[in-house]
């Protein structure tokens, strides 16, 4: 079925983009004296950490490279080991494949979709370096035993927040947490930066300075001064020219340990960042109003249950996961989303396919039956439904109606 005949479907922009992002954006246009650097960046910069209450925010191009980044500072390469979810997007694990990198799975909580804790302790062996956790959907792991065990055992604790913008866990922001956060401003994200963009946020001011320089050429190493300033027979200019040296002059690498990639977000995307940033809570306020619709139509669906939202959660709702209480109703859940797209026009795009289970992730010799909640849940009970700000009441009650109808044909 293509798009144009969904009734209900998942729209190309998550975020709500008017006359204040476009004048923005030709402002930026004609004022930037160049496009890739400038003022607005750093301006955005700024106000991102001032959002997350955090003290660094790095933009970047996307959430993969804040990932990778992220990976880079903490020297993680092939004999490492993390311990992950298995419920997220290949993304989160792309820079840790390359380096070959095993990724040891915990499980998820079949309530909530986010990785259960106490899954995360028997996963643990000398190799151990740090542990990689998704915010799925907006809603915030449950990060203080998360913290503990980290602490306890010496790991850095790597937050994926690509859903989770505007998250609250216990009065904390999601991205001011953990040792790294990673945020996604993609198209379908809640706020955007012309379609891409990514935020790399830390309080700590060691991670920081080895973080920034490596979104555009930057080495992680160790340095001598070069106190002469001079390179074999050639002497530095004085005063200095605009030369590309990059601090050649200066200084000798003792060790090298790893070279940075391009990742620098633009002047325009950075514009477009800042004003959307300012109408962030709004549009989550709205996708919050959304979740509510679908629970109330949800909750009177015999055999439906809801997605668990923690009372010290608040939740960004990215996503609108619900479940079909297996113990209750036995479907097949091919089926049923076949049904609600082929006959009702509900777009479905369930994400994610347990990702211990991918062609990727079984080269590397993962295997069914490693992450038991997780694939029982995604191939037996979870649905994921359209969420959007831009979203009308009328296609929610639609999309309910529709389960209902389609459950009941499925009983009988």
């Amino acid at each position: 079925m293509s798009k144009a005949k969904f009734r209900v479907r998942e729209l190309g922009v998550g975020s709500i983009i008017d006359k204040d992002d476009i004048k923005a954006c030709v402002e930026a246009l004609k004022k930037s004296e160049s496009l890739s650097w400038g003022a607005s960046v750093p301006q955005f910069e700024k106000a991102f950490a001032e959002y997350c209450g955090v003290k660094h925010a790095i933009a970047v191009t996307s959430c993969t490279a804040a990932l990778e980044i992220a990976t880079r500072v903490l020297r993680l390469r092939e004999g490492d080991e993390v311990i992950g979810t298995p419920q997220t997007f290949v993304a989160t694990y792309a820079p840790l494949n390359a380096r070959r990198v095993r990724v040891r799975f915990g499980d998820i909580d079949p309530e909530t979709l986010t990785i259960d804790p106490n899954t995360v302790g028997d996963k643990m062996s000398p190799r151990t370096k740090a542990i990689y956790v998704m915010h799925y959907g907006g809603n915030a792991v449950d990060m203080d035993p998360i913290l503990e065990i980290a602490e306890k055992h010496g790991l850095a604790v790597i937050e994926d927040a690509a859903h989770a913008l505007g998250a609250v866990y216990k009065g904390r922001k999601v991205g001011s947490i953990g040792d790294f956060t990673c945020f996604s401003l993609q198209s379908l994200k809640n706020m955007t930066t012309l379609g891409e963009g990514g935020f790399l946020t830390t309080n700590r001011d060691d991670l920081a300075e080895m973080a920034r320089p490596l979104k555009a050429y930057g080495i992680l190493g160790v340095r001598k001064p070069n106190d002469k300033k001079t390179i074999g027979p050639y002497v530095a200019p004085e005063p200095p020219i605009s030369d590309h040296s990059a601090g050649s002059w200066d200084y000798d690498f003792d060790r090298i340990d790893d070279w940075g990639i391009h990742a620098r977000m633009n002047e325009v995307q950075a514009a477009m960042g800042l004003v959307q940033l300012k109408k962030l809570d709004r549009m989550n306020g709205i996708r919050a109003e959304v979740a509510k619709r679908y629970d109330e139509g949800l909750s009177r669906i015999p055999g439906v249950r809801l997605w668990k939202i923690p009372e010290w959660n608040r939740c960004s709702y990215h996503l609108y996961p619900c479940f079909i209480d297996s113990k209750k109703i036995k479907v097949n859940m091919f089926d049923l989303i076949h049904l609600l797209e082929g006959e009702k026009g509900v777009q479905i795009i369930q994400r994610y396919f347990p990702v211990h289970l991918t062609h990727y992730m079984r080269y590397y010799g993962h295997k069914p039956g490693e992450c038991p909640v997780c694939e029982h849940v995604w191939f037996n009970e979870q649905l994921n439904l359209p969420v959007c700000p831009r979203m009308l009441f009328d296609e929610v009650d639609y999309a309910v109606q529709s389960i209902a109808d389609v459950l009941e044909r499925l009983r009988k």
